[in-house]
């Protein structure tokens, strides 16, 4: 019987079967691969790990937040306003991303607990800055109350794991 599997293992035969199974095979875990990639695994995987699926990578966080940084280096305030505006739409973005209802912002913020978000109230203080410059024509806003502003919304993209 030895002798039978020896012969089989030396057979030019078996060995051109085993090439094309590892072939074959090696096809297979590309195809597996691939079906991965194109169902979006890699959200699943991240909504696992993070309990959620972000709205944008943190490359593009990173580029979107020194855009609205970049403004409060202007002199004229009407640029702090949109930083803060850009701010909270984009803090909305994210909210509405991660599945929490409401058809604005302060609705969404109203749905949140401070279990979910330790600085809740801050954030909420940020949005009714917002509405403030939205609402108010007479509304002035100075460099550093919007960079505090944004530091608040810089502290809720840390806590949803932007940065």
């Amino acid at each position: 019987m030895t002798n039978v599997f020896a012969t089989a293992n030396d057979s030019t035969f078996f060995f051109i079967v085993k090439i094309i199974i590892a072939i074959y095979v090696s096809i297979l875990i590309v195809d597996i691969v691939l079906i991965i990639i194109l169902e979006g695994f890699g959200a699943d995987l991240r909504k696992a790990f993070k309990g959620v699926d972000l709205p944008v990578s943190k490359r593009k966080y990173a580029h979107r937040w020194q855009q609205i940084e970049k403004r409060l280096e202007s002199e004229n305030p009407s640029h702090y306003k949109v930083a803060v505006l850009e701010a909270d739409r984009f803090a909305d973005e994210v909210l509405q991303h991660v599945g929490y209802e409401g058809s604005n912002m302060g609705e969404r913020l109203a749905s949140l607990t401070p279990a979910q978000f330790v600085r809740i109230e801050d954030l909420k203080e940020a949005h009714a800055i917002r509405n403030k410059i939205v609402h108010e024509e007479d509304f002035t806003l100075e460099r550093d109350e919007a960079r505090r502003i944004l530091a608040i919304y810089e502290d809720f993209f840390k806590d949803v794991e932007l940065v």
